[in-house]
C-alpha cells in the first residue's frame, strides 16, 4: 500500500462542535426516549471528521427532570447558568442524537414520542429559545454513504477549513499538505491528481474491507459468527479517550467508521451490538436467498433487542423497503411456542409470516443485533444468540 492510500485509510475520523444549547422537556414523559441522553461529536457523513462524543451522563429516569444539556467550547465553562448540565468541547460542529424508545409499535406510543421530540429545542443560547428551528426529514433521501473516490479529500479539506487542530493530530498537518489540504488556502486537484486520489480512495477502501472482515475471526460466541463490530483495542481507547500514550488505534477506527457514523462512548451500559456477515455455514448472506435466524426466549435486556438489516457494500440501510429491522417491541410480532421469536430475511416474506419478516431487495446484507438495555447474564453468555441460517431453495 502506497502512502496516500494509507492517509486515506487513516483518515476516517474528524472533529466537532457548537455553542449550542438542548433543552428537554421537562413536563413529558422521559420514558418516550432513550435512558440516557447523550451528546455527540460530529462526523459529519459523509465527510470524514476526526470523531469526538460525550455523554450528559444524566439518567432521565432517575436523574434530574430538569434535564438542561448545554454543549460548549472549553472557556465558557465556567459561565454555565444554573440548572445547566455542561458538556464541553474542543471543536466547532456537532450533532445530538435523541433516540425515541417506544413502549411499542402502536399508533398512540409513536404520536407520543413525536410529540415529545417536537418539545425538544435546540438554539444557540445566546438566541434563546425562538431561534430553534425543526425540520422533518421523514421519507426524505439521504445519502450517508463515504465517496470512496477523491471527493473523500475534498470533504476533508472542508473539514479542516473550519475545525481547529486538535494537539493529537497536529501530525496529519505537514502530511495534509502535501496533498493539497491546507487551512487558509483552497483545494484544486487537477485531473491528474484526481486520478490519483481515486486509486488511493479505493486500495485503502479495499484495505479496510479486508480488515473489517477479519474482525469477525474473533466472535463474540465461541463457534458463531457474530462479532462486536469494534476492534478491542479501539473500544478499549474511545472508552478511556485515547489517553494510553502508547497506543492510538487510528486503523480500529477507520474499520469501525467506515460501517458506521457513531459509538456510543459506554459501550455496553444502555446498548450492545453485534453483527453477522455470514451465516452458519460460513457463506455471504446474499440478498437473492432466502434466510432465519431464532431468538431464543428470555432475551437479556431491560429494554427491547432489535435485527436491522444493511447493505454489504454501503453499510448503509438497504434502500427503498419497506421496513429495514424487527425488534421485540413490534406488537404484531409472532413468537414460537417456546417463547423463541423467528425472524426472516429474504426478497420475499414467507406464508403468513410478514411481520417477522425484513426484506433484502436483493441486496447482500448483513445483521445489526442491538440490545437495548442488556443485562449481566447476557454478557455472562448464558444467553447465546444462534447463527443466521439459510433456508433450503
Amino acid at each position: 500500500m502506497d502512502e496516500s492510500s494509507r492517509e486515506v485509510a487513516n483518515l476516517f475520523q474528524a472533529y466537532g462542535a457548537v455553542d449550542h444549547h438542548v433543552e428537554v422537556d421537562p413536563d413529558s414523559d422521559p420514558a418516550q426516549i432513550a435512558p440516557m441522553l447523550p451528546i455527540y461529536q460530529d462526523r459529519h457523513v459523509p465527510d470524514p471528521h476526526w470523531f469526538r462524543k460525550f455523554a450528559a451522563g444524566k439518567d432521565l429516569e432517575t436523574g434530574d427532570p430538569e434535564a438542561r444539556i448545554r454543549e460548549t467550547l472549553d472557556e465558557f465553562a465556567k459561565t454555565v447558568p444554573p440548572g445547566h448540565i455542561s458538556v464541553p468541547s474542543d471543536t466547532y460542529q456537532g450533532f445530538v442524537i435523541l433516540r425515541s424508545n417506544f413502549r411499542s409499535r402502536s399508533d398512540a406510543d409513536i404520536a407520543a414520542a413525536v410529540e415529545y421530540g417536537k418539545r425538544i429545542r435546540i438554539y444557540p443560547l445566546s438566541a434563546g429559545p425562538a431561534a430553534h428551528a425543526a425540520v422533518d426529514v421523514y421519507d426524505k433521501p439521504f445519502d450517508a454513504t463515504i465517496p470512496y473516490d477523491w471527493r473523500f479529500y475534498e470533504s476533508l479539506h472542508r473539514v479542516v477549513q473550519v475545525e481547529p487542530w486538535l494537539t493529537r493530530d497536529k501530525v496529519m498537518i505537514e502530511l495534509l499538505r502535501t496533498l493539497g489540504i491546507e487551512k487558509g488556502k483552497p483545494f484544486a486537484p487537477d485531473e491528474k491528481t484526481k486520478a490519483v486520489f481515486d486509486a488511493a480512495a479505493k486500495e485503502a477502501h479495499e484495505y479496510i474491507a479486508t480488515r473489517y472482515d477479519a474482525m469477525f475471526n474473533a466472535p463474540f460466541y465461541e463457534g458463531t459468527h457474530w462479532a462486536v463490530p469494534v476492534p478491542p483495542e479501539t473500544l478499549g481507547g474511545m472508552q478511556a479517550g485515547f489517553s494510553d500514550p502508547n497506543s492510538y488505534g487510528v486503523d480500529g477506527r477507520a474499520i469501525m467508521y467506515h460501517m458506521a457514523y457513531f459509538s456510543a462512548k459506554h459501550l455496553g451500559e444502555g446498548q450492545f451490538y453485534l453483527l453477522a456477515i455470514e451465516d452458519k455455514s460460513g457463506l455471504p448472506l446474499e440478498g437473492e436467498r432466502s434466510y432465519k435466524l431464532t431468538i431464543p426466549a428470555k432475551a437479556p435486556v431491560k429494554q427491547y433487542w432489535s435485527a436491522t438489516l444493511y447493505d454489504r457494500e454501503t453499510h448503509a440501510l438497504i434502500r427503498e423497503t419497506s421496513h429495514s429491522s424487527r425488534s421485540s417491541n413490534v406488537p404484531e410480532l409472532q413468537s414460537n411456542a417456546d417463547g423463541s421469536v423467528t425472524i426472516y430475511f429474504g426478497k420475499e416474506a414467507p406464508g403468513g409470516l410478514a411481520t417477522n419478516w425484513v426484506p433484502t431487495n436483493g441486496r447482500n446484507f448483513e445483521v445489526l443485533f442491538r440490545l437495548h438495555g442488556p443485562d449481566k447474564s447476557f454478557f455472562d453468555k448464558a444467553w447465546t444468540l444462534p447463527d443466521i441460517e439459510a433456508l433450503a431453495e
